[in-house]
Protein backbone atom coordinates (compact mmCIF):
# COMPACT_ATOMS: atom_id res chain seq x y z
CA UNK A 1 0.00 0.00 0.00
CA UNK A 2 0.85 3.49 -0.92
CA UNK A 3 1.56 5.91 1.88
CA UNK A 4 0.24 9.56 1.72
CA UNK A 5 3.28 11.14 0.17
CA UNK A 6 3.68 8.59 -2.97
CA UNK A 7 0.51 9.31 -3.65
CA UNK A 8 0.60 13.14 -3.42
CA UNK A 9 3.83 12.58 -5.77
CA UNK A 10 1.58 11.11 -8.25
CA UNK A 11 -1.44 13.22 -8.45
CA UNK A 12 0.99 16.42 -8.67
CA UNK A 13 2.78 14.43 -11.44
CA UNK A 14 -0.48 14.05 -12.81
CA UNK A 15 -1.51 17.51 -12.71
CA UNK A 16 1.52 18.77 -14.66
CA UNK A 17 1.07 16.52 -17.59
CA UNK A 18 -2.84 17.56 -17.59
CA UNK A 19 -1.50 21.42 -17.58
CA UNK A 20 0.79 20.36 -20.26
CA UNK A 21 -1.92 18.93 -22.52
CA UNK A 22 -4.10 21.57 -21.29
CA UNK A 23 -1.65 23.82 -23.00
CA UNK A 24 -1.47 21.98 -26.12
CA UNK A 25 -4.74 22.04 -26.70
CA UNK A 26 -4.78 25.72 -26.35
CA UNK A 27 -1.92 26.46 -28.61
CA UNK A 28 -3.31 23.68 -31.23
CA UNK A 29 -6.44 25.01 -31.39
CA UNK A 30 -5.40 28.48 -32.20
CA UNK A 31 -2.97 27.38 -34.86
CA UNK A 32 -5.61 25.57 -36.30
CA UNK A 33 -8.32 27.60 -36.36
CA UNK A 34 -6.05 30.46 -37.49
CA UNK A 35 -5.41 28.23 -40.86
CA UNK A 36 -8.74 27.75 -41.28
CA UNK A 37 -8.10 23.43 -40.00
CA UNK A 38 -11.40 23.43 -38.65
CA UNK A 39 -14.37 25.03 -36.94
CA UNK A 40 -14.17 25.73 -33.08
CA UNK A 41 -17.82 24.26 -32.46
CA UNK A 42 -17.54 25.50 -28.68
CA UNK A 43 -19.52 28.10 -28.83
CA UNK A 44 -17.63 30.10 -25.54
CA UNK A 45 -14.42 28.98 -27.35
CA UNK A 46 -15.43 30.81 -30.49
CA UNK A 47 -15.85 33.82 -28.65
CA UNK A 48 -12.31 33.70 -26.34
CA UNK A 49 -10.35 32.78 -30.10
CA UNK A 50 -11.77 36.15 -30.85
CA UNK A 51 -9.42 38.04 -28.24
CA UNK A 52 -6.40 35.97 -28.12
CA UNK A 53 -5.18 37.74 -24.85
CA UNK A 54 -8.44 36.61 -23.02
CA UNK A 55 -8.42 32.85 -24.68
CA UNK A 56 -4.46 32.42 -23.10
CA UNK A 57 -5.58 33.73 -19.76
CA UNK A 58 -8.64 31.66 -19.70
CA UNK A 59 -7.27 28.85 -21.14
CA UNK A 60 -3.95 28.83 -19.38
CA UNK A 61 -3.34 30.89 -16.84
CA UNK A 62 -6.48 30.51 -14.86
CA UNK A 63 -6.34 26.48 -15.07
CA UNK A 64 -2.43 27.30 -14.25
CA UNK A 65 -3.51 29.08 -10.75
CA UNK A 66 -5.84 26.54 -9.39
CA UNK A 67 -4.20 23.51 -10.58
CA UNK A 68 -0.85 25.24 -8.26
CA UNK A 69 -3.74 25.93 -5.24
CA UNK A 70 -4.21 22.47 -5.20
CA UNK A 71 -0.60 21.24 -6.09
CA UNK A 72 0.59 23.15 -2.90
CA UNK A 73 -2.60 22.02 -0.95
CA UNK A 74 -2.38 19.01 -1.62
CA UNK A 75 0.08 17.26 0.99
CA UNK A 76 -2.17 18.51 3.81
CA UNK A 77 -5.32 17.09 2.53
CA UNK A 78 -6.72 13.84 3.94
CA UNK A 79 -6.57 10.25 2.03
CA UNK A 80 -10.25 10.91 0.77
CA UNK A 81 -9.24 14.41 -0.59
CA UNK A 82 -6.48 13.12 -2.37
CA UNK A 83 -8.04 10.11 -3.90
CA UNK A 84 -10.60 12.18 -5.18
CA UNK A 85 -7.80 14.73 -6.52
CA UNK A 86 -5.96 11.83 -8.30
CA UNK A 87 -9.22 10.69 -9.80
CA UNK A 88 -10.60 13.81 -11.00
CA UNK A 89 -7.14 14.87 -12.26
CA UNK A 90 -6.74 11.50 -14.58
CA UNK A 91 -10.51 11.79 -15.67
CA UNK A 92 -9.26 15.31 -17.27
CA UNK A 93 -5.82 13.61 -18.11
CA UNK A 94 -7.85 11.33 -20.46
CA UNK A 95 -10.14 14.15 -22.09
CA UNK A 96 -6.97 16.34 -22.66
CA UNK A 97 -5.14 13.48 -24.26
CA UNK A 98 -8.32 12.61 -26.21
CA UNK A 99 -8.54 15.85 -27.11
CA UNK A 100 -4.81 16.30 -28.01
CA UNK A 101 -5.21 13.60 -30.56
CA UNK A 102 -8.02 15.18 -32.35
CA UNK A 103 -5.49 18.11 -33.05
CA UNK A 104 -3.17 15.73 -34.16
CA UNK A 105 -5.57 14.46 -36.81
CA UNK A 106 -6.41 17.96 -37.72
CA UNK A 107 -2.87 18.95 -38.06
CA UNK A 108 -1.87 15.91 -40.40
CA UNK A 109 -5.13 17.10 -42.31
CA UNK A 110 -4.22 20.79 -42.57
CA UNK A 111 -0.95 19.45 -43.75
CA UNK A 112 -1.77 17.65 -46.28
CA UNK A 113 -4.86 19.23 -47.72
Amino acid sequence: MENISQKVVFCRRHMIAMLLLNFSDWLSTVVITRYDGFYEVNPIMQSMLQNPLLCFILKCIVPFIFVLYIYCLLPSGGETIIKFVSVTIFSVLVFYFMINIVHIINFTLLLYS
